[in-house]
């Protein structure tokens, strides 16, 4: 597993050694000695309507103290062997991004495969510096001042005695300012963290698992059936009723009640095939799963290369009880101690914090914070923006959420002059009261399968009994209708000559003969067997 996190380690800080080109319309230049102080004085009207937007009051930027350039015209070409991430404000002022990182572009670092031009460093001395340094929160005179040493350090000169690079002079002794995002503070804060798991020596089974090449499972259906029942015990929690769990979905909340420690279960499907609905009931089972294990709920992450899909997540997880419940309170017990709950059903299912309309929170980029798309999310944080939080743990509002929490408490519950302390206690004992009702309903509802199938198998065999019990009378009404019709035709063809001993058993035996004939019996036994059996009834 370490040879496979180097690997992602050295592919990111490869790419994020990427060269960048500005272009005119988004650059300007300012003196070297303003970029050492970190005050753009150049920067006029006409420059800001050209870079920033209406609302933006701070830009990212690259900063390229060193220009080369080779050719002319048509032919010109640039080159920027020194490359530094920041942030510009509108009153001028140039900022060190968190943990934003100045490089040089990889074609100018040893070694290099195909590069006509000749290298000013080594790439391995690049990686051991910044590995070796902290970039996470600066000033911009330290900034600039650990920028010149990182040069140094890989050129083994400074930034002013670059003069030329092959074919390409330099050209200004100013500092060209461009417009552009860098990845380099987000790459620069996920190569630390490959750095943490690549020192840590305890086992990281999530990780072992989502890396490693062994495939733990090759059958689909994980659970048998009867497992699969026992684990709805376990799914505990919904967070909206409108929709109920599809066959497929309820399959995934089972196999995800019985995964171990570091276990990965895969769920694929195109938009609108209910994944985001699958989270909710998830998560609200392992909330409710903590709430009677009386401990923390766990912290569930929603990651996703899509920022629409996190943003559908944690709008789902928004509260709108402004049509009242939506749940069917016909089916509810009519019992009297839960009618002032059956009264206040809507209450139950809002938050009982004010100003807390979510249960998801999102860290979103802060330069999309102010968004007009994000402007009803509320429980929102970004890395300068920690309002949301800062208000939630202040000293006014945590009185200002006691009084509103036993308000609601009160009107459910029925109870008054309870402290929170004791509030809390007489929601666990619902909570658990529920719990075990859930539990006893599933194995109630496991038990009457049963019994139906016991029930299908034994009207079957009522059915079978039934259906032989009107075969044997049919046959018994046949055997008498034969017996019957024998004795009248027996009787008919008798006469006088049956008296003679000698002659009435050949007569008779002719007579049974023509009969059987007559009748379609097979022969002359199946007759006298038909009629010893009507002579033992």
């Amino acid at each position: 597993m370490k040879k496979i996190i180097d690997y992602y380690k050295t592919s990111l800080e490869q790419a994020s050694l990427s060269e960048v080109k500005p272009t005119k319309n988004k650059s300007l230049q300012i003196s070297f000695q303003n970029y050492l102080t970190g005050v753009v004085k150049e920067l006029t009207e006409e420059i800001i309507d050209r870079l920033f937007e209406k609302n933006e009051e701070e830009i990212e930027v690259f900063l390229f103290p060193i220009q080369l350039q080779s050719g002319s015209g048509k032919s010109e070409k640039r080159l920027y062997p020194l490359i530094i991430p920041a942030s510009l404000t509108k009153s001028g002022e140039l900022k060190h991004i968190a943990y934003g990182v100045p490089w040089i572009p990889r074609m100018l670092l040893a070694p290099v495969e195909n590069s006509k031009l000749s290298v000013i460093g080594e790439n391995d001395d690049y990686l051991k510096f910044i590995e070796s340094h902290s970039f996470r929160e600066l000033s911009w005179n330290e900034y600039t001042q650990l920028t010149n040493e990182l040069y140094e350090y890989v050129s083994k000169q400074k930034v002013t005695d670059l003069t030329e690079i092959s074919w390409y002079k330099k050209v200004d002794e100013e500092v060209l300012i461009f417009k552009g995002v860098s990845n380099g503070g987000a790459a620069q804060r996920i190569v630390k963290l490959y750095d943490s798991i690549a020192k840590y020596n305890g086992e990281l089974l999530l990780l072992n698992n989502f890396l490693g090449n062994e495939n733990s499972s090759t059958d689909s259906n994980l659970l048998p059936k009867t497992k699969q029942i026992e684990m709805d015990k376990f799914h505990v929690g919904q967070m909206k009723p409108t929709f109920g769990l599809s066959p497929s979905q309820r399959e995934v909340v089972r196999h995800m009640n019985t995964l171990d420690n570091g276990e990965i279960i895969g769920v694929t499907g195109p938009p609108g095939t209910g994944k985001t609905t699958l989270l909710q009931s998830i998560i609200a089972s392992n909330w409710i799963k903590a709430a009677i294990d009386q401990k923390q709920p766990p912290i569930c992450v929603v990651s996703s290369t899509n920022n629409q899909a996190v943003t559908n997540v944690i709008e789902s997880f928004q509260i709108d009880n402004s049509q009242g419940t939506s749940f069917d309170l016909n089916h509810f017990p009519d019992f009297p101690e839960l009618h002032s709950l059956k009264k206040n059903f809507d209450l139950f299912e809002d938050r009982w914090i004010p100003q807390l309309d979510s249960y998801g929170l999102y860290i979103v980029n802060k330069k999309k914070y102010s968004e007009a798309s994000l402007a009803a999310m509320k429980a929102k944080i970004s890395s300068d923006n920690s309002e949301y939080l800062e208000r939630m743990e202040s000293i006014d509002f945590s009185e200002q959420a006691t009084v509103y929490f036993l308000s609601n408490f009160e009107q459910i519950f029925n109870k008054k002059d309870f402290t929170i302390k004791q509030a809390k206690k007489e929601i666990h004992r619902w909570l658990i009261i529920l719990s075990r009702d859930l539990h006893d309903l599933i194995e109630y509802h496991s038990n009457a399968k049963n019994y139906e199938e016991t029930i299908a198998k034994r009207n079957n065999r009522l059915s079978e009994i039934n259906n032989s019990i009107d075969e044997n009378q049919k046959k018994i009404k046949e055997l008498k209708n034969t017996c019957f019709e024998w004795e009248t035709f027996n009787s008919k063809a008798s006469n006088i000559l049956d008296m003679i001993p000698y002659l009435k058993q050949k007569r008779e035996q002719e007579r049974k003969q023509k009969f059987c004939h007559l009748n379609e019996l097979s022969s002359i036994e199946e007759l006298e067997s038909l009629l010893e059996k009507e002579k033992n009834q």
